[in-house]
């Protein structure tokens, strides 16, 4: 029985051994991919950065959490990126609110829509709020609680709606259990041997796609009313994306996962865009076709831009803004 138990314990401990093994190398390798990253950024690539850590914070949800990392600098409350040089005199402040395209997701502080349209517009002062997953709704629960914080601003610019019809068209990611390294492993491996399937959803039906355009075109609707009730100006842009972009229908086509999104979103998208078109509300401002010039507009399949991409639309913002 002592030499069974003898084995057992033995056997327990190459598995621990190898268990950390595994665990290190996978840490090793993730920060190799992150100085990788960093350094082809700071040469001027245009690379992935990764996404900002985020805290549940109650009457908003999630937003972003103070850090300073390469390229990424996050204030507190949020703020993404530096203000600008004291030595310019700000005239005007305007507040973006949005979701990872309007904060810049995958992209450098100097390379957001904010950045940008500081740069460009002396006197400007372009308040970064926005937070990756944030929808419309919420766009006001946040600009109170940035109030009641003592920020202040003249107008909002709110550059959204992509993600509202994502978390009602596509279906979120399955929910695993806590990982150990051999679950994550083995989950490497089957990644590698079987892409995870993405299938299309009920919005690839007109009826549901109308729905779901109906609802966030209402939520916009709703925006814009309460700005007018505190006297706030507001500009909705809804933003271009890259399911119908022409360099990357040509340079995606056949992909899975880009033909899994396109298929759950276009359907909605264009019924969103033909209410906007129809409407006679001219704050609500669409962008779709700003980015079909440029090649390489966007930096992943999820519709973040690149680097110029993001310079585009800036510059299209900057002429919507009243």
């Amino acid at each position: 029985m002592g030499r069974y138990l003898k084995v057992v314990l033995q056997v327990l401990i190459v598995v621990c051994m190898v268990d950390g093994m595994i665990d290190g190398t996978l840490s090793v390798y993730a920060k190799a991919q992150s100085i990788l990253r960093n350094l082809l950024y700071a040469a001027g690539g245009d690379v992935a950065l990764p996404s900002p850590r985020q805290h549940f914070t109650g009457g908003v949800g999630m937003i972003v959490s103070p850090q300073n990392r390469p390229h990424m600098t996050v204030g507190p409350e949020g703020r993404r990126g530096p203000p600008p040089s004291s030595e310019t005199p700000i005239n005007r402040r305007i507040l973006l609110l949005g979701a990872s395209q309007a904060f810049g997701l995958r992209i450098g502080d100097d390379q957001t829509l904010a950045a940008i349209m500081q740069q460009d517009k002396p006197g400007w002062e372009i308040l970064n709020y926005a937070a990756p997953g944030e929808t419309l709704p919420v766009h006001w629960l946040h600009a109170d609680h940035l109030t009641a914080d003592g920020v202040s601003f003249d107008s909002v610019l709110v550059v959204n709606g992509l993600i509202d019809i994502t978390k009602l068209c596509f279906p979120p990611p399955t929910q695993l259990g806590p990982h150990n390294a051999f679950r994550r492993l083995y989950d490497m491996i089957a990644e590698k041997l079987s892409p995870p399937s993405l299938s299309p959803t009920a919005c690839a039906t007109e009826a549901v796609a109308h729905r779901v355009a109906r609802q966030v075109y209402d939520d916009m609707l709703r925006l814009l009313a309460v700005a007018d009730a505190r006297h706030v100006p507001m500009t909705i842009a809804f933003p271009p994306v890259l399911y119908d972009h022409p360099a990357s229908l040509r340079s995606h086509a056949g992909a899975p996962q880009f033909e899994a999104l396109a298929a759950s979103h276009m359907p909605a998208i264009r019924a969103l865009r033909r209410m906007i078109a129809e409407g006679d509300e001219r704050r609500i401002v669409d962008m779709s076709r700003a980015l079909d010039s440029v090649d390489r507009a966007y930096i992943d399949v999820y519709s973040h831009f690149s680097n110029e991409g993001s310079r585009v639309v800036a510059r299209h913002l900057e002429a919507v803004l009243p």
